[in-house]
């Protein structure tokens, strides 16, 4: 039950017909199918039914909507009250339902009860997405390594204003649209630092190669090329002012260096 967004477009296709297609492999025949878009491409639709899977579709076969200070699943049976997710990203709701139609689907073979769905809402919790570390300087790291998700890192930061400057810290794997995941966030970040990728062999990259690809985009604005995530992430702090916030996004390997740079103080 994931979205199709235009990402590992090497092994998935070049649009999201091609991914949807490829995406759908995972469905059996006779096995429930579930469909967290309520526009999801026809590729995916036509797939399951060649395949014979049975569709569970977001706005079809099950809704949600928000009831602050919970929100409401629901199907043609039934309608459970639940607490917001403990995740933080603005898709998060939707990505819930889509479990919750998964989990339904196991019924019988599965019975959860519907207070347990309400505790792993409210108790998750996933290092790396919208993690928040509080502090005089708040520091957001997000794993957000593709334009989709570059968005919901945008709305989030819309939806939450720091009540200082926005800094980023931000590195990008050489085979990855870096260009389309700042254009997402202009208008959101003051102060952008910049850092390499190494270690991550073909696919690292040097932050004057990430320079070259995104440096149109950030033309006016400011703008300092560390090289690596670790030097990036000390000098943001050490510049911040109290109110101010710290976003760092890009890659699992930039949220990875920069937890371990966080952990070793």
């Amino acid at each position: 039950p994931t979205t199709i967004a235009l990402d590992h477009v090497e092994q998935l296709g070049p649009d999201r017909e091609a991914i949807a297609r490829e995406k759908a492999g995972i469905f059996r025949v006779g096995r429930p199918a579930v469909i967290s878009e309520f526009d999801p491409p026809d590729t995916l639709l036509r797939e399951v039914e060649r395949i014979g899977a049975v569709p569970v579709r977001a706005g079809k076969h099950y809704r949600f909507e928000a009831a602050s200070p919970a929100w409401v699943w629901s199907d043609e049976s039934e309608a459970i009250e639940l607490p917001v997710p403990g995740l933080e990203a603005p898709a998060q709701m939707a990505n819930a339902a889509a479990a919750i139609a998964a989990l339904r689907a196991l019924v019988p073979a599965l019975p959860i009860p519907n207070e347990a769905m309400a505790r792993g809402l409210s108790d998750v919790r996933l290092a790396g997405r919208m993690q928040r570390i509080a502090g005089p300087v708040e520091i957001v790291l997000d794993v957000a390594h593709n334009p989709q998700a570059a968005q919901q890192l945008a709305l989030w930061l819309q939806q939450h204003r720091a009540r200082g400057a926005t800094l980023a810290v931000f590195a990008g794997l050489a085979d990855k649209d870096v260009a389309n995941e700042v254009a997402a966030l202009m208008g959101r970040i003051d102060i952008w630092h910049l850092a390499g990728l190494s270690g991550q062999g073909a696919r690292g990259q040097t932050v004057e190669s990430l320079w070259a690809k995104i440096g149109s985009l950030l033309s006016r604005s400011l703008v300092i090329r560390h090289v690596d995530v670790a030097t990036a992430l000390a000098e943001a702090r050490r510049s911040a002012q109290a109110g101010d916030r710290i976003v760092v996004f890009g890659s699992f390997h930039t949220v990875g260096e920069a937890l371990a740079a966080l952990d070793a103080g």
